[in-house]
């Protein structure tokens, strides 16, 4: 399944299932609002904030752009270290994320 329609279905899932906050990290840094986006055919930063967007507004909502997370280092780590650090990934107590 492409980028924008697999992250458009998880995200419509999560949505449809009444939760309303749904961050993504992965953005690139430069990403700021979808005008920045919409017209990206490829790049799968651009993809998948694509589909973010895309199962937003079909169910009618507003994107906050607050949970678009930038991230310079493309791989699991640095997600990783990047949600820890906004706040949405907790790290158990004593445990270790890598």
């Amino acid at each position: 399944m492409p980028n924008t329609e697999a992250v458009r279905f998880a995200v419509g899932r999560l949505l449809d299932t009444g939760v309303r906050t749904i961050a993504v990290i992965g953005a690139s840094p430069d990403m700021h609002g979808w005008e920045d986006v919409r017209d990206q055919r490829d790049g799968t930063q651009s993809l998948r904030i694509q589909g973010y967007v895309q199962a937003q507004e079909e169910r009618g909502l507003t994107v906050d752009w607050r949970y678009v997370i930038p991230l310079l280092g493309w791989n699991q780590h640095g997600g990783v270290q990047r949600g820890i650090h906004a706040g949405f990934v907790a790290v158990p107590s004593g445990g270790v994320v890598s």
